[in-house]
């Protein structure tokens, strides 16, 4: 899957409030994706809450940003209609474009 199919499949799922996932370092992620757009390092990335899966640091749930080029097998899970994402800021200084955001 190219960088373009996932940025698409992303901000469908930040659209429709669906669960994302994925492998990301070798390790399988499930998060739900609040913002997509360009790092101020210009990388693709998305800020996902992580719900589920592992993590480098052993713990979730977590905020991360995952570089769009370093994610494989990207799949859309189920709708969510209410759930709780504390520390969430719309307007995260790290990026200096935003595709999409919850």
């Amino acid at each position: 899957m190219s960088v373009t199919d996932i940025h698409c499949l992303l901000v469908r799922a930040i659209k429709e409030r669906r669960y994302v996932s994925f492998n990301y370092q070798s390790l399988d992620r499930v998060v739900v994706c609040a913002l997509l757009g360009l790092t101020n390092e210009g990388n693709l990335a998305v800020r996902a809450y992580q719900i589920e899966g592992k993590t480098d640091s052993g713990r979730t749930p977590v905020w991360r940003n995952f570089l769009l080029s370093e994610m494989n097998e990207v799949s859309l899970g189920e709708r969510y209609s209410c759930i709780s994402l504390p520390g969430y800021f719309p307007s995260d200084t790290s990026f200096s474009r935003i595709d999409a955001s919850l």
